[in-house]
């Protein structure tokens, strides 16, 4: 697996559709995500990963909610 299947694969279990931020559809339905995708190499340090949460509505709770939960999934894993 690539390293960037492996990304595809990670951002896909958060049940939002995920996308590379270069290749976001035309006719995609709120909401989503964007990507990042910095190459490196193996041993090269930490790499920094951007992910933006796309979605459309009135209040800004249902978008903090979701933040919060990639932000504990991610603290889990360090």
């Amino acid at each position: 697996m690539t390293k960037s299947e492996a990304l595809q694969t990670y951002f896909e279990n958060f049940g939002i559709d995920a996308y590379p931020f270069t290749a976001v559809p035309d006719d995609v339905k709120f909401p989503w995500l964007t990507y990042e995708y910095i190459a490196s190499a193996f041993g090269d340090g930490d790499v920094p990963v951007t992910v933006n949460l796309w979605f459309r509505t009135e209040s800004e709770l249902i978008p903090n909610i979701r933040a919060e939960e990639f932000r504990q999934y991610i603290e889990k894993m360090t």
